[in-house]
């Protein structure tokens, strides 16, 4: 049995408890909401610009502490591992993967109340994402493009996802200033003033 690579042992490691799993976000992990612009250039007739919402959430450790975070990434069965300037960090994008993470915590609280607050607010941007998530893909036969997301979500959702990233903006030290995307003509109606 020598001679299992890396990658087998590492897949062969015991999962972490529920416990720990919590007590490793709570003092490494980061919340955000992410309004992002995704532009298609490569488009018949001209370019496409499309906007959307997405959670994200990380864990940052110290290079040397891969191994966890590898531990980490195979007990909650998401996320991407990435390495560079000394860090490691576990990066979760999709709503489904976000739903883990407040499955996680339903019942238990984090330590620290700001924490706490910024997660609530996060959860519930989670949860509205959650509820439009289309298990199709989001094309045609026959139709030129895509369907538009915006199209099926309720005006009231658009706005409290605006409102969320906004209240979340004081528990960031780094986030003071204006958010980028938020003045555009999509956004603009839903944005806070």
């Amino acid at each position: 049995m020598d001679d299992i690579s890396d990658d087998e042992n590492n897949m062969m490691a015991k999962p972490i408890s529920k416990q720990l799993l919590r007590k490793i976000i709570d003092e490494n992990g980061c919340f955000s909401l992410i309004y992002r612009r995704d532009r298609h250039l490569d488009r018949a007739g001209g370019k496409k610009i499309y906007f959307y919402f997405r959670p994200h959430f990380v864990v940052t450790m110290k290079e040397d502490k891969k191994e966890l975070l590898n531990q980490v990434r195979d007990s909650l069965g998401c996320g991407k591992i990435t390495t560079g300037r000394g860090q490691a960090r576990l990066d979760i994008f999709s709503p489904t993967d976000a739903k883990v993470i407040v499955d996680l915590f339903s019942g238990s609280k984090l330590s620290n109340s700001l924490d706490q607050d910024e997660f609530q607010l996060w959860a519930e941007a989670v949860r509205i994402l959650s509820r439009y998530r289309k298990n199709k893909v989001n094309a045609e036969k026959g139709k030129r493009g895509f369907v538009s997301v915006w199209e099926t979500i309720e005006t009231e959702d658009i706005r409290r996802l605006f409102r969320i990233r906004e209240e979340m903006k004081k528990y960031k030290k780094w986030k003071k200033r204006e958010y980028r995307w938020t003045n555009t003509r999509l956004a603009s109606p839903f944005a806070l003033r």
